[in-house]
């Protein structure tokens, strides 16, 4: 029996995953899994397997770099983050195959359901009140404007609303009679031409971090008990308060909801493993520091003693959290 034949017998029956497969042969792997998550050494690496997949027709997502700026002003505009909303749209629909870098094990989830609920889907010929609609993308994360040029922005005249919806390449114009949704099409924002119509569009929310009164309020008496003299603490207080988004990394030591992308239930597929192991403690310290103000046992016990490659040899890797 060969190593891929090997290999894909234990497809779903435990946690094993490949290495030194060849490149059409992890493909392949990966088509028959259809759910999982793929490390690979570098961002080019991880071009080619897309190409890869997408020639066996493998519904799958690339996500280029989940590297994002510790700050709450440069998260809030990143480019980044509008990846990492990309995916979690599409794991709330349990779909594809994602690539990436280590880095994606250092990035984090809310709550996917609540995410979920949060989704506007809007279908043409039913009836919507349009101010309601404008409260509804305020209040998940898009910013109202003159005209839309960027993802995560909305306008309206008249009857007309232009939503760039963060998961498209292109605008979206709902164009109302009065409360009929008559008409839902992208365009393009520099010329207006029209590209596509639609029957619906599910408008992704353009923010991470949902919590309700309760959670919310919980969070801030928690962040208070840190008792430090320290402008994050102060700054991501702020930002709850008042609706703004936030990285999840900072809250993840104190909020139950929040997971890493390690913790959720996609089998992680390590291209190399030995490149993984170096460029991956290099992550987690990285992470670490920069989160050095939470003394938090979630943290260490996460992340120190829990993740662990529990067992390496010419082809098989588990990797684990307990």
């Amino acid at each position: 029996m060969s190593r891929y034949d090997d290999l894909n017998s234990n497809i779903g029956k435990s946690t094993i995953f490949c290495n030194n497969l060849g490149f059409g042969e992890q493909g392949a792997v990966l088509s028959k899994i259809k759910k999982a998550i793929y490390i690979c050494p570098n961002i080019e690496k991880a071009r080619q397997m897309k190409d890869q997949l997408d020639a066996l027709n493998c519904d799958n997502v690339l996500v280029d770099d989940f590297s994002r700026p510790f700050t709450l002003s440069k998260f809030q505009s990143c480019e980044s983050k509008v990846d990492l909303l990309k995916t979690i749209y599409n794991l709330c629909f349990n779909k594809p195959i994602i690539i990436s870098t280590a880095n994606i094990l250092f990035s984090f989830l809310p709550n996917l359901t609540t995410f979920k609920n949060n989704i506007l889907d809007l279908k043409k010929n039913e009836e919507y009140n349009i101010q309601t609609i404008e409260q509804k993308l305020v209040s998940i994360g898009y910013k109202k404007v003159e005209s839309v040029t960027t993802a995560g922005e909305f306008s309206r005249r008249g009857d007309i609303v232009d939503v760039f919806n963060v998961i498209d390449e292109n605008p979206t114009r709902l164009d109302f009679f009065d409360t009929q949704l008559e008409d839902v099409y992208s365009f393009d924002f520099l010329t207006f031409e029209k590209i596509k119509h639609s029957t619906t569009i599910n408008i992704v929310p353009n923010k991470i971090a949902f919590f309700d009164d309760v959670e919310k309020q919980n969070i801030i008496n928690k962040l208070n008990n840190f008792k430090l003299e320290n402008n994050l603490i102060y700054d991501l207080m702020s930002a709850i308060e008042k609706n703004e988004d936030v990285p999840l990394e900072f809250l993840y030591p104190i909020n139950d909801q929040i997971k890493s992308f390690a913790e959720i239930d996609y089998p992680i597929i390590i291209s190399n493993p030995i490149q993984f192991e170096t460029i991956y403690k290099n992550i987690y310290m990285n992470f670490i520091n920069k989160i050095e103000i939470f003394k938090s046992e979630k943290i260490q016990k996460c992340y120190k003693n829990s993740n662990k490659i529990l067992n390496i040899n010419d082809f098989l890797i588990i990797f684990q959290i307990n």
